[in-house]
């Protein structure tokens, strides 16, 4: 017996000690401060990390971040950030925080969305793609109905914004990689987990999370009707349910003087030399129509920079400028490049007919539409004088087209009804008093999915 005790106190006790030792070792490791970790594990978020330290698993039971230490947060750590749109958002903040607490606040007011993409940014400062035109109407419509918007540059300042703002957010708008990274940090290795969960409740919640992309495809984790698109894809894209948001280009076009009297003169929708290089229409035509007196003129690299003979170059021009030579024009032009852009809505909307190329089609049956690609597809039915769908390799075509433009009588200002301003603005009004929670909770399959064995709160 007592060699038997012997042997035990030999083989046992070692291994026990050194089980307890690693337990303490353990137990210490979990409650070191990281001071390298992000703002939302060092405690600067006091309230809102009880719920990090010991995880609950309802909404209810957890505390919501001190908004007052939110706000300061928000202050300390992006003030090297955008000047501009830093000072913005702390003005409005606090206006916002001070109606909220004397409960002055208006409705439309307490209506907040936090446009998480540089695009809106950008477009404040007279950037022109696509993107911010987009952007810039958008911004618009929220002025018209009197809604708070805060800029931010990323998803992490989205965020910090949402840790001040908290429940009255409608909608946090963000890039569709932004997005990702938000639902899952190890995307591209950038960025950090930002939505809510159980853990996190006061995160923020994925529904309320939408995706800014100017084209169709896209990634998010409750599935497309969570992408805002600028178009009607739906209409052209059937395996495609983006949600329209749209834009309008009345309130700027408008501002531009009608030109009644206008030159023979074709403007060609080219930003660069690229895109002339990489036209579809046969350039040849510019030196024939140039003989029958027909100018064709452009905007974009240096001024006078030959991009192709008999071609006028203006250079890189601001958004007035282009608006200003356009409504000179007859025509403008596509080449194939840029796709779906703004400029043939802009052109309509100063009087200027667009002659809009057919890039690919069925070349046993040219005329069946259903397989026609054009360079801008939702001015496919507008029909002449205003549109003249051409297909691109057919030379005589082209220049037929271009020749009944120049002699066409003169039209009115051509804005579409979907692209009014008020229509804009009713959209986003329908958008923002969706109920999406409600519409989350119908794709659960599709969020488990993309998801994987993570949880979120619906």
């Amino acid at each position: 017996m007592i060699k038997d005790r012997r042997s035990f106190a030999r083989t046992w006790i070692p291994s026990l000690l050194i089980a307890f030792i690693f337990l303490v070792l353990v137990n210490r490791s979990y409650g070191k401060d990281d001071s390298n970790s992000s703002p939302r594990n060092t405690g600067e978020f006091k309230d809102a990390d009880s719920r990090v330290n010991n995880p609950t698993s309802s909404q209810d039971t957890a505390k919501p971040p001190n908004t007052n230490e939110a706000f300061a947060y928000y202050q300390k750590e992006y003030n090297a950030a955008d000047v501009s749109r830093h000072a913005k958002n702390v003005d409005k903040l606090k206006r916002f925080l001070r109606c909220k607490t004397n409960a002055t606040c208006a409705k439309s007011e307490r209506t907040v969305l936090i446009l998480g993409s540089s695009h809106f940014e950008n477009a404040l400062k007279g950037h022109t793609s696509g993107e911010h035109i987009w952007a810039r109407s958008v911004m618009h419509s929220l002025d018209l109905l009197g809604y708070t918007y805060l800029l931010a540059s990323d998803e992490r300042e989205s965020w910090a914004l949402y840790q001040v703002v908290g429940s009255e957010t409608k909608m946090v708008i963000m890039e569709d990689i932004a997005v990702e990274r938000c639902w899952d940090g190890r995307v591209r290795g950038e960025g950090y987990e930002c939505i809510a969960t159980p853990a996190r409740p006061f995160d923020m919640p994925v529904w309320k999370l939408f995706s800014f992309d100017f084209w169709a495809g896209g990634n998010h984790p409750l599935g497309s009707e969570w992408q805002l698109s600028p178009e009607n894809y739906k209409a052209t894209k059937p395996y495609t349910s983006t949600t329209y948001l749209g834009y309008s280009i009345e309130n700027w076009c408008k501002k531009v003087p009608f030109v009644n009297q206008r030159q023979n003169r074709v403007y060609l929708l080219a930003k660069h030399a690229g895109y002339v290089k990489e036209s579809v229409i046969d350039m040849s035509i510019v030196q024939t129509l140039s003989q029958e007196g027909v100018k064709f003129v452009m905007g974009g690299g240096e001024p006078n920079e030959s991009i192709w003979p008999d071609v006028q170059n203006f250079g890189t021009l601001t958004q007035p400028q282009f608006h200003l030579e356009l409504s000179k024009s007859k025509v403008l032009m596509g080449l194939r490049n840029p796709s779906t852009s703004p400029s043939p809505y802009d052109a309509l909307c100063l009087g200027v007919a667009f002659v809009n190329p057919i890039i690919s089609y069925n070349r046993e049956n040219p005329l069946d539409e259903s397989h026609w690609e054009l360079q801008q597809p939702f001015l496919k039915y507008v029909g002449e004088p205003y549109v003249y769908n051409v297909h691109a390799d057919n030379k005589t075509e082209v220049m037929d087209a271009i020749r009944r433009a120049m002699t066409a009588p003169q039209f009115d200002r051509k804005i579409l009804a979907h692209m009014t301003t008020q229509a804009a603005k009713e959209r986003l009004l329908r958008i923002v008093n969706t109920d999406w929670r409600a519409k989350a909770r119908t794709v659960t399959d599709v969020f488990s999915e993309f998801g994987g064995d993570r949880v979120f709160i619906i």
